[in-house]
């Protein structure tokens, strides 16, 4: 355990390495929502994907740009769109 120097509680190690991670996820503006996501569904649709499937679509390219989000870039994910 080491103390917070903020708040004088005592926070474990893995509570600091989790802050650690927060600020540098917030510090590059990582895409954490669908709000955030390069590509909407107005974007999909003009490939054709609509409905349900536009929902999975979605959801499918959140959680590639979550694992690598460096390819949260509109031609990026309208590539994988049309693979998936």
């Amino acid at each position: 355990m080491v103390k917070d120097m903020n708040d004088e509680k005592k926070i474990s190690f893995e509570d600091l390495i989790l802050r650690y991670l927060i600020e540098k996820i917030l510090e590059r503006k990582d895409c954490l929502t669908l709000k955030t996501l390069a590509v909407k569904g107005k974007d999909l649709q003009q490939i054709g994907i609509n409905g349900k499937e536009m929902g999975e679509v979605l959801s499918f390219l959140l959680d590639m740009v979550h694992k690598e989000p460096e390819k949260n870039k509109k031609q990026i994910l309208l590539a994988a769109a049309k693979q998936k």
